[in-house]
């Protein structure tokens, strides 16, 4: 690999890099010592990072290569800009996806409508989980809302003007967006209200999790799933969110990342049994956990997404 593409690694969503993930995307540590001689990044106790003339030097060679590419600031939280590139790159390699093409956003920021607070989206009790954002007056109308696709965002937002309610950010570790049989749809012109980009994809929605994530905390975070999965299916993409432009189903997935698999199975075992009703509100969802142990082992990549998690995730729910 080269130094140029080396230098164009430390992007907007990938703003940090330890020699170790360097290695796993495929580049060489010497290519970092090169670039820090040539005073491009420096290195902060393992983790490496452009200077201001490596910030400098990235615009050049992006404008130069004919990318639309930002180069990364020091993120605040370094350890988990980290951890999201990590398993990026392990999930990539895991399966070839032939045919199509893979479109990973770490630290996806996804906005939806309404944006209901958490007291107002659901309760946890010993039964589970109740869904009380279902029996809000402005999602029954989103509901009630014929399967037509607005003309323009004007349209969109002339419908969520009355309700004056606020807007909501899910906030996901990973989002991959898988672009299957992309030439089939290159003429396809884009939908004024697709604005993330939905249309004829795929969808990963990866959210990282651990022994210490609670049945409320879980909650908490399908209940921005739940709404902004409604605004998308109900408003902005009717009728093509959940197929594509060819009449193929477009699946979206939840993704719990374990470090360990351990923890997986454990939490696997704790809501396996609550998994249609964690995911009711969205059908069709699946729901799945997975762990980096499991990505890690991965020795020859799967053919799909699907058979990956078939072999190594555990289904906490799968519509039938």
């Amino acid at each position: 690999m080269s130094a140029t593409t080396a230098l164009l690694r430390f992007d907007r969503d990938h703003p940090v890099w330890t020699g170790e993930l360097f290695v796993l995307a495929g580049e060489s540590p010497e290519d970092l010592d090169l670039l820090a001689r040539r005073g491009l990044v420096e290195e902060r106790e393992g983790v490496w990072s452009l200077t201001q003339e490596g910030t400098t030097g990235f615009r050049a060679e992006a404008a130069e290569c004919f990318l639309d590419a930002a180069p990364g600031p020091f993120p605040e939280d370094c350890r988990q800009s980290l951890r999201r590139t990590r398993w990026q790159l392990l999930l990539d390699r895991a399966f070839r996806g032939r045919w199509g093409l893979k479109e990973f956003q770490p630290g996806a920021v996804l906005p939806f409508w309404p944006g209901l607070s958490p007291e107002e989206r659901h309760r946890c009790g010993t039964e589970g989980v109740r869904w009380l954002f279902e029996e809000h007056p402005a999602v029954r109308a989103l509901r009630d809302r014929p399967l037509a696709i607005p003309s323009s965002r004007e349209e969109a937002e002339a419908f969520r003007a009355p309700w004056d309610l606020p807007w909501g950010r899910l906030s996901l570790d990973l989002l991959l967006l898988f672009r299957y049989d992309f030439h089939c749809y290159q003429d396809q012109l884009p939908l004024p209200t697709d604005e993330g980009g939905f249309a004829n994809t795929d969808r990963l929605l990866c959210r990282f999790v651990g022994a210490d994530t609670t049945l409320e905390d879980l909650a908490a975070h399908l209940g921005e799933v739940h709404l902004f999965l409604l605004h998308q299916r109900r408003l902005l993409l009717p009728r093509l969110f959940d197929r594509d432009a060819q009449e193929q189903d477009a699946v979206t997935w939840w993704v719990g990342c374990c470090e360990e698999e351990g923890q997986a199975r454990e939490l696997a075992a704790r809501w396996t049994p609550l998994g249609a009703q964690l995911a009711a509100p969205s059908l069709p969802l699946d729901l799945w956990l997975v762990s980096r142990e499991v990505l890690e082992g991965v020795k020859e990549p799967e053919e799909s997404f699907w058979d990956l998690f078939s072999r190594g995730g555990h289904r906490l729910f799968c519509p039938a």
